[in-house]
């Protein structure tokens, strides 16, 4: 093994000439139109307004399920993306959105006016989560999105591993 050494003396794949192959990029092809409102449609009415939030504002899962009601500007028509519900070691936790990118989102008429409708007829509940981690500090929101059951998050229809009977509303 010592003679190996000696003969190479450095790693062939560490030099500067060699480059690492690029991931192809797959193109991403919205939904047509009619089958964003058929799956709105298809949707228990409470949960609706995550269509609105997913098409119209660009957010993720996570992000549209923490969203809450300190983060939507209605006066100035800015929707502030600061966190995101997701799963760590099977447990739900707030946590920033993806790449620790919080960022501002333009709110449109036609959003604000579904969001307005879904809060007059679905009140906002406070859901208290760990923060980034599931042994993190507890925090709590005031959620646009949440259940009837007040301890479930919207994903139980969409996703029912993601929030489990054991998060605490507040």
């Amino acid at each position: 093994m010592w003679r190996c050494r000696a003969l190479i003396a450095k790693h062939p794949c560490h030099g500067k000439s060699v480059k690492a192959p690029k991931a192809a990029q797959k193109r991403i092809v919205p939904w047509p139109e009619e089958q964003v409102w058929a799956v709105q449609k298809a949707l228990p009415e409470r949960f609706r307004v995550l269509v609105d939030l997913a098409a119209g504002l660009g957010l993720r899962q996570g992000e549209c399920l923490g969203l809450a009601v300190e983060d939507v500007d209605f006066p100035h028509n800015v929707v502030h993306v600061r966190r995101q519900v997701k799963t760590v070691r099977h447990k739900h936790v707030f946590a920033l959105p993806k790449y620790d990118k919080t960022r501002d989102v333009p709110l449109s008429e036609p959003v604000k006016l579904a969001l307005a409708e879904h809060i007059h007829r679905f009140p906002p509940k406070a859901i208290t989560l760990p923060w980034d981690v599931p042994d993190g500090q507890p925090r709590t929101v005031e959620l646009l999105v949440t259940s009837v059951r007040r301890l479930e998050v919207a994903a139980n229809e969409l996703q029912p591993e993601l929030l489990e009977e054991g998060s605490q509303g507040v």
